[in-house]
């Protein structure tokens, strides 16, 4: 008898994937990339909607800015609306500003006459483009006649 001869061989394994095994493997991964669809728009929507409301954050803190650059007596109590932003960019055209301002005393309450304190609120309003549906950021601050 010869070294190693003793011993029987093994029988051949069968090398690859079955049938079977690569169906369930094609249907695993049809499954994943549906549900990766799926999730997808969401996840887009939710990335638009923080960029509308970034943009709508910068475009009434500028008008802050712009009005409380200006003396106290110079900021004039009312209400301003601007229908398009599109002369700041085209971009903007479909946001909407309002700014207000009024008297207010210590406790933020308006009221008629100057007692040396005014409150500034702008809002910021876009429509959705998916929906429609009108959207808004108001920012608020104050400024003393000192």
């Amino acid at each position: 008898m010869l070294p190693g001869k003793c011993f029987k061989q093994p029988r051949s394994v069968p090398k690859g994937f079955t049938l079977v095994e690569t169906l369930i493997a094609l249907a695993v991964f049809i499954i994943a990339v549906v549900y990766l669809a799926g999730v997808f728009p969401t996840g887009l929507g939710f990335t638009l909607s923080a960029q509308h409301k970034t943009v709508a954050v910068a475009l009434a803190q500028a008008r802050i800015e712009e009005i409380i650059s200006s003396q106290y007596s110079g900021v004039t109590v009312g209400q301003a609306r601007e229908a398009s932003l599109s002369a700041i960019d085209p971009d903007f055209s479909h946001y909407s500003r309002t700014t207000t301002v009024n008297y207010v005393n210590g406790d933020l309450q308006t009221v008629g006459a100057d007692i040396g304190l005014k409150k500034i609120q702008v809002a910021v309003f876009w429509k959705d483009r998916a929906d429609q549906a009108t959207t808004s950021i108001n920012l608020m601050t104050l400024i003393a006649n000192y």
